[in-house]
């Protein structure tokens, strides 16, 4: 049953333009496409959000509407790609799939925790022609997770 009130999340303009979602069902192979992924050219190493699956878990048990889980994701993609284009929150366990230390260059990912940060971080990555890369589950019915230019 949909909760009962007024309230929505509010819309926000898109700060990174281009993201990739590799999405799918449960043991698809994801996590292995994501690792063939990340390597090409242009393309971050991938990243997973909790909170998305968790939203698509509410919205299918009918506890949040499609439009507030696909601000919802938009929200949370927005800040784990601030947060990875100046460095806070790295993965640095190294037995973790998602690692930094997985990277081809995980000095390069170190060194944004010491850059400037703020709309000079963001700019420096929308130079550099980066793509954000989010291992999802189930989210692909969402519009903000179909942006495909």
């Amino acid at each position: 049953m949909m909760a009962n009130n007024s309230y929505n999340i509010a819309a926000k303009a898109d700060m990174l333009g281009e993201i990739l979602f590799l999405d799918g069902i449960s043991r698809s192979g994801k996590k292995m496409s994501c690792r063939l992924l990340a390597p090409f050219e242009g393309i971050e190493h991938f990243n997973y959000i909790s909170g998305i699956e968790n939203v698509c878990y509410f919205h299918f048990l009918g506890q949040i509407d499609a439009l507030n889980t696909t601000r919802f994701i938009h929200l949370n993609v927005d800040e784990a790609s601030y947060d990875r284009i100046i460095g806070r929150r790295l993965n640095t366990r190294p037995t973790d799939e998602s690692s930094v230390y997985k990277t081809s260059h995980p000095v390069e990912y170190m060194h944004r925790s010491t850059a400037p940060d703020g709309p000079s971080a963001v700019e420096t990555f929308h130079t550099s022609g980066r793509i954000q890369l989010y291992h999802t589950l189930r989210s692909y019915q969402f519009q903000c997770c179909r942006r495909i230019p």
